[in-house]
């Protein structure tokens, strides 16, 4: 069973990046961490041709991104948009609302945790 986690919404100003370009960008909130995903990449990533970068968002006189911490990609359905962090945790949102969030028809979308699970090994 999947329980909500957080939410995805349309960042209401540009990000900066560690080169002083600014980004606009997706915001996602899960738990106590605030990350983002740069527009011009979820659009590849929307598309299912690329994998985008999620990247740590930190406030410091504006928004800036200071890291990566993971990738969101399409689903195979392609009814999702799955988010997978580099510590192991994955988190998945609706296409359908990632789409309505971007072109400001919603203005939030709720984002779900993928429950881990371990490969059952069978003894003989």
């Amino acid at each position: 069973m999947m329980k909500r986690v957080g939410y995805l919404e349309k960042g209401r100003e540009p990000a900066r990046d560690l080169n002083g370009k600014n980004w606009d960008i997706i915001e996602l909130h899960i738990g106590p961490m605030r990350l983002a995903i740069r527009m011009a990449e979820l659009r590849g990533a929307l598309a299912g041709r690329i994998c985008a970068r999620v990247e740590r968002l930190e406030r410091s006189w504006g928004l800036r991104l200071t890291g990566i911490c993971g990738l969101a990609r399409a689903s195979g359905s392609g009814r999702a948009l799955n988010i997978e962090m580099n510590d192991g945790n994955a988190f998945t949102v609706s296409l359908d609302m990632v789409r309505a969030v971007t072109a400001r028809k919603e203005r939030y979308a709720s984002i779900a945790e993928i429950p881990s699970f371990t490969p059952c090994l069978f003894s003989p």
